[in-house]
């Protein structure tokens, strides 16, 4: 039984080591990056707490749901919205934005500055990125295996 939860352990332990290594270092293999969605601009399409994977290949139409960067409270954040309008101005296009429900976004996007379009939600999974991609999260993690291998090896152990 000892070895069994060891073993389990250790499935864990290297499925949490690929599953960092693809999702927080590896943008999917260059096509794909993945946000956790952090306000509720987009409920009930897009909850707080998905996970939204986006394409960073395409091009976007009136309608799409995309992602791109601006500046708020002089950091630089990415924000998931509806594409609601393409304008053309002196031969360079204009992207315009909006929420899910209410008027249109301030922000005026370039090209260059949309990141990718929506490709997929996973609801509410983000919450576990945001923990275990913090400090706290990484040490708790080690800790409950240390501690989960600690007493398997009392379970198992010949007295």
């Amino acid at each position: 039984m000892g070895r069994r939860i060891l073993t389990l352990i250790g499935a864990m332990f290297i499925l949490y080591l690929g599953g960092a290594l693809i999702f927080e270092s590896v943008p999917l293999f260059g096509r794909y990056q993945h946000y956790v969605v952090v306000s509720d601009s987009m409920a009930p399409t897009i909850d707080v707490h998905d996970v939204v994977i986006i394409d960073r290949r395409g091009s976007f139409s009136e309608g799409d749901i995309i992602a791109f960067e601006t500046t708020l409270a002089e950091q630089t954040v990415p924000v998931i919205h509806y594409l609601d309008e393409i304008e053309s101005d002196n031969g360079r296009d204009i992207y315009h934005t909006r929420p899910e429900e209410g008027p249109r976004d301030d922000w005026v996007l370039e090209r260059d500055d949309i990141l990718g379009a929506h490709a997929l939600t996973i609801p509410r999974i983000g919450r576990m990125f945001a923990f275990f991609g913090s400090a706290i999260g990484r040490v708790v993690l080690v800790i409950n295996i240390l501690g989960v291998v600690l007493i398997a090896r009392l379970l198992t152990r010949k007295t």
